[in-house]
């Protein structure tokens, strides 16, 4: 129907302005800011299954939550793409994503697919958890198809329409999900230094539902509502721990993590 088609319309004009680096600085090049948070989710599905999504972009590496409370949800979720998930202590580039925010989190990998149920029962905690395979300290690099000028002139389902700020990712060392709880991972004290400098803290509580496998768990279930699988092997990075916005090339970014090594990254142009 017509919301398929704006959606589709949005998805195109969303990822050719990516692959182009050809940043959006009109309102009247932006697609029109989706109806309700639900034709928002099928502007971002119309994303993954873009033909760039994989020519340009690698294809779907998992998702990212966000946007805690927003639109009367408990967060918002979107895709990651393959392309600018990166290794430890290599680099990022700041043009290449429109990067603008660095935020700490926790990434996890699934060990088994978590499909939708018959009779739709939400998936518990515990049932979640122990689909869990892998747990890595990330660092994500937030972007955006739009210039910093229009953004902020944009209502926030308009802003919320272009992938929740999808950028990169910087994936930390892996770890066996056996070796913590739930509860532990809420406790996990996280910092972001610049150039040695500490410029933002928080803990893993502060994700969306309260800790990053309260905001899985979530996340799981919304998806599972829009009739989609979490894959085995899809990344998903659970929300931000703590952000900063007071980066610029040539840095040095560390995040730092009670219970893991560092995660680094330099910001390159």
């Amino acid at each position: 129907g017509a919301g398929n088609m704006a959606a589709r319309r949005a998805a195109e004009v969303f990822m050719n302005a990516w692959a182009k680096k050809q940043w959006i600085d009109k309102e009247e090049d932006m697609p029109d800011a989706p109806a309700d948070v639900e034709n928002m989710y099928c502007t971002h599905e119309e994303m993954m299954t873009h033909p760039l999504a994989e020519s340009e972009f690698g294809g779907l590496a998992g998702y990212k939550l966000g946007a805690a409370g927003a639109e009367g949800e408990v967060a918002i979720y979107a895709p990651i793409f393959n392309k600018y998930v990166t290794e430890n202590s290599s680099h990022i580039s700041k043009s290449c994503v429109n990067m603008h925010t660095l935020e700490a989190e926790i990434g996890i990998f699934l060990s088994s697919d978590l499909t939708p149920r018959e009779g739709s029962a939400p998936y518990t905690l515990e049932e979640v958890w122990k689909a869990v395979g892998t747990i890595h300290p990330v660092i994500e690099c937030c972007g955006r198809r739009m210039t910093p000028e229009l953004t902020s002139r944009l209502p926030q389902l308009a802003r919320f329409n272009d992938a929740l700020m999808t950028g990169g990712v910087v994936l930390g060392e892996k770890y066996d999900a056996n070796m913590f709880t739930p509860a532990q991972l809420e406790s996990v004290e996280t910092k972001i230094c610049i150039n040695g400098e500490i410029v933002a803290e928080g803990r893993g509580s502060a994700c969306p539902a309260g800790g990053p496998i309260q905001s899985l768990t979530w996340f799981v279930n919304r998806l599972n509502g829009r009739g989609r699988t979490l894959r085995k092997n899809q990344l998903v990075i659970t929300g931000a721990t703590c952000k900063t916005l007071a980066f610029k090339e040539n840095d040095e970014v560390v995040a730092k993590f009670s219970e893991f090594p560092d995660v680094s990254t330099k910001i390159i142009q």
